[in-house]
Parts: structure tokens; sequence; C-alpha cells
């Protein structure tokens, strides 16, 4: 479970970057997120896993968390 919140915390969020592209008025924004979405290139926001990682540490758990620490 805990594995899944993090990989979630991790993830592009497209529905909050359409949301701020809305609100700031980027033209063509729709067509900008979809290009991102359909890069079979893109890459996580978040790559730097060593808070999360510290705090399964302390918590004890982190050998039992099945997540990529190390991210491509």
């Amino acid at each position: 479970m805990l594995a899944r919140g993090l990989d979630a915390f991790a993830a592009n969020d497209y529905l909050a970057w359409r949301w701020i592209m809305d609100l700031t008025r980027i033209p063509r924004s729709r067509t900008i997120l979809a290009d991102c979405r359909s890069d079979p290139s893109r890459r996580r926001l978040v790559r730097d896993y060593t808070g999360l990682r510290a705090l399964t540490d302390r918590m004890g758990v982190t050998g039992r968390v099945d997540l990529d620490w190390h991210p491509r």
C-alpha cells in the first residue's frame, strides 16, 4: 500500500497541470499536455527519492516497500 502512495506521489499529475495552464491562459495548453502525455520518453517529475527513502528508513519499512528507488 505504501509503495502505491509513493508511486502516486512521484507520478506526473496532468490534471493539475491542465488547471494551471488553463488559469494562466497558456495557448494550446491541451495540445501541449497531450504531447507530453503521449511522449514515450517522458519521465517522472520526482526523481530524487532521498526524502521518501529516509522516511521509510525511519519507519523501518524500506525493505518491505516494493518501489524502484532509482527511477530511470
